[in-house]
């Protein structure tokens, strides 16, 4: 993550603006310890580091080099595993993974903002807000589809059928605002100082799109010809006329 600037600032930003001399700082899945180093460059005075994995040993030694390791504890473990010494006045994350509902990031924003979240902390993140538009990318496409183009002459459409209702993030730094079929429209916002589950709620986005090209390549699981049903996700109705 330290690499991808255009999250990382915001990250920064929001830290410095809330971190206070008195502030005690939880750091999920922290990693090679980015956050939590900051933390205690604007002031923290006590940072707790959650990581699961080994990076945590390069944090430890990030932390040394900074001469930070008295003031954070490193806990090799999840954070709905653990129990703090003190509760958080900052909780700040990066669970996300594909999207903000992938995997346990809900689970654990829930937890921790149950659990080591003290009265009046703050959540970074607060919020984040889910973005749906249709793409035109032949070339993303064919790259999904191309292991199941009958290999060693085997069928494979039941293969290609789930590729075609998952999600990637390959490639999809390729995309631009040429591909937009459409404008984007909010999918979800989720407030993560309020959500209780991971479930998101059934949200419908409707489209209008012209193009026949893209919609003789793509037909979602279960839509035939000239019929209209909603997709694996439910989120988005298409047919071979059009979406809406």
């Amino acid at each position: 993550m330290i690499a991808d600037q255009a999250r990382m600032d915001p990250y920064a930003v929001a830290l410095k603006a809330v971190i206070n001399p008195d502030s005690v700082v939880l750091d999920i899945g922290a990693a090679t310890g980015i956050h939590a180093l900051l933390a205690c460059k604007f002031g923290a005075r006590k940072v707790f580091a959650v990581e699961g994995s080994e990076a945590i040993h390069l944090a430890r030694d990030l932390a040394r080099e900074n001469g930070f390791e008295d003031r954070i504890q490193f806990f090799q473990d999840l954070s709905t595993n653990i129990t703090l010494p003190e509760p958080a006045d900052v909780i700040v994350s990066d669970l996300r993974g594909v999207l903000p509902p992938f995997d346990n990031h809900i689970p654990s924003i829930i937890d921790a903002r149950t659990r080591h979240l003290g009265p009046d902390g703050r959540l970074i993140p607060k919020s984040d807000t889910l973005w749906a538009a249709l793409v035109s990318a032949p070339f993303l496409y064919k790259e999904l589809l191309k292991p199941w183009d009958s290999p060693y002459g085997l069928k494979m459409k039941a293969a290609k059928e789930i590729t075609l209702n998952g999600w990637s993030a390959d490639n999809t730094d390729l995309l631009t605002s040429r591909n937009l079929l459409v404008e984007p429209q909010i999918w979800f916002e989720l407030d993560y100082s309020a959500v209780k589950s991971p479930h998101l709620d059934r949200v419908d986005i409707r489209y209008r799109a012209e193009s026949p090209s893209f919609f003789s390549n793509v037909q979602p699981k279960g839509v035939r010809s000239n019929d209209c049903r909603s997709g694996t996700h439910g989120s988005i109705r298409c047919c071979s006329e059009g979406c809406d």
